[in-house]
C-alpha cells in the first residue's frame, strides 16, 4: 500500500506544479467575491484528490499496474486513502495560506469561517461526496466517458435540490454556517423543540451524517472495487 501511494504521489507531482502554484497565485483574487477562495478551495482540492487518474489514462498506467502480483481492490483502496489525504492537506494548504492573506487584506471574516470546524467539516464532506461519485464513474467507464457520466450525476444532483423544496434543509449542510445555526425545521425533525437544545441538535445531525458519510463512501468504495475487478486491459 505504500509502495502504491508512493507511486502516485510522484506521478501526481504535475498536478502539483500547476495546480497548487496557480492557486497561490491567484487564490487573494477570489477574497473579493464572498465566498470565492472556499468554493475555489474546494473546487482545486477536489480536482488534486482525482487527477491522478489523467494521469494514469494518458500514459495507460493501469495496464502496467494490474500486470504485478497486486489485488485490484488494494489499487482502489490506495486511491481512495490518496485522494482523503489530498483533501485534509488540501485544507490545511487554504486555510494557512487564507491566514496569510488575512495579513495583508480585511478578510477576517473569510478566514475565521473557513478555520472553523464547521467550515472544515463542510470542506472535507463536500470533497469526499464529490471523489465518492467521480471514483466509481471512472473504475466503471474510464476518464472520458466516466467524467461525462460523474458531470450528469453531479448536474442531477443539482437540480433535484433545486425542483425539490424538501431538500432545501438538507442542501443547507454546504453552508458552514449551518452547523454553527442549525434550522428551526432541523430541530423539529430531530425531536428538539426548544432553541436551547442547538447543541444537542447539531450534535445528533453531526452524528447521522457521520454513519451517512461512512456509508456513503463504503458503498462508492465497493462500486469501484466491483467495476475495476470486471474491466479488461
Amino acid at each position: 500500500m505504500y509502495n502504491l501511494l508512493l507511486k502516485d504521489v510522484r506521478m501526481a507531482g504535475i498536478f502539483l506544479w500547476i495546480a497548487v502554484p496557480g492557486f497561490l497565485l491567484y487564490g487573494a483574487q477570489f477574497l473579493a467575491f464572498g465566498r470565492g477562495y472556499y468554493l475555489s478551495s474546494i473546487f482545486i482540492t477536489a480536482f488534486l484528490s482525482t487527477g491522478i487518474t489523467a494521469v494514469d489514462w494518458k500514459y495507460e498506467t493501469d495496464r502496467f499496474v494490474c500486470s504485478l502480483p497486486v489485488e485490484r481492490h488494494r489499487l482502489v483502496q490506495e486511491r481512495y486513502l490518496l485522494a482523503f489525504g489530498v483533501t485534509v492537506c488540501g485544507y490545511l494548504l487554504v486555510t494557512g495560506y487564507a491566514g496569510v492573506l488575512s495579513h495583508l487584506f480585511s478578510i477576517r471574516d473569510q478566514v475565521s469561517e473557513l478555520a472553523s470546524w464547521s467550515g472544515g467539516i463542510t470542506f472535507i464532506l463536500t470533497v469526499t461526496l464529490i471523489f465518492s461519485i467521480y471514483y466509481p464513474c471512472y473504475f466503471r467507464w474510464g476518464l472520458g466517458r466516466g467524467f461525462v457520466t460523474f458531470s450528469l450525476i453531479i448536474l442531477a444532483l443539482c437540480c433535484l435540490v433545486a425542483l425539490v423544496p424538501a431538500l432545501a434543509e438538507v442542501w443547507q449542510v454546504a453552508d458552514p454556517s449551518f452547523w454553527s445555526q442549525p434550522g428551526g425545521r432541523l430541530r423539529q425533525l430531530l425531536g428538539f423543540g426548544r432553541p436551547t437544545d442547538d447543541l444537542r441538535c447539531r450534535l445528533a445531525f453531526a452524528g447521522l451524517l457521520l454513519i451517512a458519510v461512512l456509508h456513503g463512501v463504503s458503498l462508492s468504495l465497493a462500486l469501484s472495487v466491483r467495476s475495476y475487478r470486471r474491466r479488461d486491459f
